[in-house]
């Protein structure tokens, strides 16, 4: 076995390890993502067959939302954030319309992780949309973003932003900032090297 067949088998394993059986990509990405974020949801002793029901339900939007997004021609950014409101407001109405608090803090963070996790899998190609995704916003990204692109952190935190507008602004600052590098890319290496220098938690 040569140091490349290696190299394949660990990248394998650690997939397995991180998402689980991933024959489904689009679900392990939107599975995966979801966890990202769900401690910070309140369920009020909500059976766990309703919670999986509704999760389900939400991913299977997701996924046919990217893929209709992905069919279109010709995109720019401001198609890309007016699907992205579009589709945070459809997560956001699946669970406030089974009593649970969902803000747009929690669908933006379910949507922008999918995206990273699906270029991460390789599951489809995301080049007509790469430069136009957005940030997932967390407390190491808004540390991050204040430390070295001089953005003032908000006093609320992510996860109760409840106006789409503000949090549009705020991905308006950052890619103003990073300048030239697309968005996502920079969120790769700089979430990275914040999380190695100091003890943050994302929620």
């Amino acid at each position: 076995m040569n140091r490349i067949d290696i190299d394949r088998d660990i990248l394998l394993f650690l997939r397995f390890a991180y998402f689980g059986n991933s024959k489904d990509l689009f679900l392990a990405a939107t599975t995966r993502a979801y966890l990202d974020f769900n401690r910070t949801l309140r369920f009020h002793a909500m059976p766990d067959e309703q919670r999986l029901e509704m999760r389900n339900r939400a991913s299977k939007c997701i996924k046919e939302a990217i893929l209709n997004l992905l069919n279109r021609d010709k995109l720019c950014q401001t198609d890309f954030d007016s699907w992205h409101h579009r589709t945070c407001d459809v997560l956001i109405d699946c669970y406030r319309s089974n009593g649970i608090r969902f803000t747009y803090g929690h669908a933006q963070k379910w949507i922008n992780m999918t995206f990273k996790y699906l270029y991460m899998l390789e599951a489809v190609t995301l080049d007509s949309v790469f430069p136009f995704l957005h940030v997932p916003i967390d407390n190491i990204v808004l540390e991050r973003a204040n430390k070295q692109l001089c953005i003032p952190r908000p006093s609320q935190v992510w996860s109760s932003w409840g106006d789409y507008a503000f949090y549009l602004q705020y991905q308006g600052y950052l890619r103003q900032r990073i300048g030239k590098e697309a968005p996502l890319r920079w969120e790769f290496h700089n979430w990275l090297d914040e999380i190695e220098k100091g003890n943050h938690h994302e929620s």
